[in-house]
């Protein structure tokens, strides 16, 4: 197969992105072409809470100077990416319509999850000298708008969380002190410990970490050149000591000069200090490794892993159904009967496959929904479906689109309450995701049925299609009266939506 040639571009709080990328299954991904505009596109969110007529124009004309560069190439497959200093400006939907007229580039608004999850693709597929530590390690990601810390065990991911402390908010708050020290510095500390504190209480006690990951925009990059760190074993904690007293007093200009850094970047440089420190504190952890890839990387490694133009050995839907499993155990699920479902979910799945005419990613989408979907239980017994959504939309799943985890929520409400035909719903899904809901909450219902009693009745199950009904064949000894019972009372949505009626045939023990 033929090399292929691609493009990102990012637009990131300080400044819009573009490289372009050849991809190759033999020699990999390679970057051949790298433009970069300063642009603030973060001041203007986080100071004004939308983004300026003036800043708008520097971000189409980045774009167009961007498409002249890509014509040179030849290029014609690229994908424009806006990350939080987009999302979280009011006047996002207007920037991203106008951006598209003016230059005639879509731009995708990712979501928190999206963006940091691209991202930690990016780390751990690109960098060649980067493997996953055995031991504990925390992924944190430095944006504009907040923190994303990832904790991985055992070269998987256990947890993660996001918080709302990111730089260009920090650098706007502190706008008034005009960065005067010790002030600002004090304040600084109080402000990131009480954060940090408080995720060391809820998710680091159970964990271990001997390393820490520094991912983030531009000025993470900037800092990674200073420290003069090309790969293993990474930064210590002394290292990060060193720069810090280095800088403590200093006026951005002088740090500015003294790390010969754009001054938009300099300003930032001190918080960024504390919040290491803080972290290396509250983990124990003994190194701090900062590799060079971006936002940009992750996508394209996605573009190459989607395209089967290369082999990436680490299995990313995992992690996404790891989120899911934590969320299920913080929320005190039955975890052996999420994980039951789970598997029963994709057996159902994917012997109606020629019914509901859908793909991998929709069935990742129902093995969330089954590992998730008695957590409402944890609010109310009475209402976990309603307090099942409302958990899951307000609590991060790495790896997933905002719409996919309003698809997700919505499969686990209507697996205990009736769907609502489409007029009277109340809108936040279109109609082709009102289909997938519809299709995939009837399956959840069914293997929940087959598992009233919680004792995986059917965990050795041959399913078929006969005539109009599939045939559920088990050789479980016991009484299955329950759940046929259950089964009963719940088919006729399922019934409704593929078709399809059932039959149970249990073997007899042999004498």
């Amino acid at each position: 197969m033929a090399a292929v040639r691609m493009a990102v571009m990012e637009i990131g709080a300080q400044d819009v992105i573009m490289k372009v990328y050849e991809i190759a299954p033999r020699k990999g991904m390679q970057v051949i072409d790298s433009l970069r505009r300063m642009v603030p596109v973060g001041k203007d969110t986080y100071s004004e809470g939308r983004i300026s007529a003036q800043v708008l124009e520097q971000i189409c004309n980045a774009f167009t100077h961007f498409k002249q560069t890509l014509a040179e190439y030849g290029i014609t497959e690229y994908y424009a990416l806006a990350n939080s200093a987009v999302r979280e400006a009011k006047n996002c939907a207007m920037v991203v319509d106008q951006i598209e007229v003016r230059t005639g580039i879509r731009v995708r608004v990712l979501s928190n999850s999206e963006q940091r999850y691209v991202r930690i693709k990016g780390v751990i597929a690109r960098e060649n000298d980067f493997k996953l530590p055995e031991k504990g390690t925390a992924m944190v990601d430095i944006g504009a708008g907040s923190l994303q810390i990832s904790i991985y065990e055992k070269k998987a991911l256990a947890t993660t969380q996001n918080i709302r402390l990111g730089m260009a908010k920090i650098g706007e708050m502190f706008s008034a002190f005009s960065w005067e020290y010790p002030v600002v510095e004090l304040v600084l500390k109080e402000m990131i410990d009480n954060d940090v504190q408080t995720f060391e209480k809820m998710f680091l006690k159970d964990h271990t970490i001997r390393s820490l990951i520094l991912v983030g925009d531009t000025l993470i990059s900037q800092i990674r050149k200073v420290l003069e760190h090309t790969g293993d074993p990474g930064i210590t904690a002394e290292d990060i000591r060193n720069l810090y007293s280095q800088i403590r007093g200093k006026s951005t200009s002088e740090i500015s000069q003294m790390l010969d850094m754009p001054f938009e970047y300099a300003a930032m440089v001190l918080p960024v200090m504390i919040l290491a420190q803080t972290l290396l504190d509250a983990s124990q952890a003994e190194r701090i490794w900062i590799p060079q890839s971006d936002l940009c990387d992750g996508y394209a490694i996605d573009y190459m892993e989607k395209h089967k133009l290369g082999r990436i050995t680490y299995n990313f839907e995992e992690d996404i159904i790891a989120s899911a499993k934590t969320i299920c155990k913080r929320y005190k699920g039955n975890q052996a009967h999420a994980e039951y479902l789970e598997q029963m979910a994709g057996k159902f799945f994917d012997l109606l496959q020629k019914y509901h005419g859908l793909g991998e990613r929709e069935r990742l989408l129902l093995r969330l929904a089954a590992i998730l979907h008695d957590c409402g239980k944890f609010i109310s017994m009475s209402a976990p479906g309603e307090c099942a959504y409302q958990i899951i939309m307000s609590t991060e799943i790495l790896g997933i689109s905002h719409m996919e985890r309003e698809m997700v929520a919505s499969i686990v409400r209507y697996n205990t309450m009736e769907l609502p035909n489409f007029r009277e719903f109340d809108g936040k899904l279109g109609n082709d995701e009102y289909l997938i809901v519809m299709k995939l909450a009837a399956i959840l219902r069914v293997c929940n049925a087959l598992d009233r009693s919680h004792r995986q009745k059917f965990a050795d199950m041959k399913l078929t299609i006969k005539d109009s009904n599939i045939v559920i064949t088990t050789a479980y000894p016991d009484n299955i009266t329950l759940e046929k019972k259950t089964l009963k009372d719940k088919q006729d949505f399922f019934e409704e939506v593929y078709g399809l009626g059932f039959e149970i045939k249990q073997k007899k023990k042999k004498q």
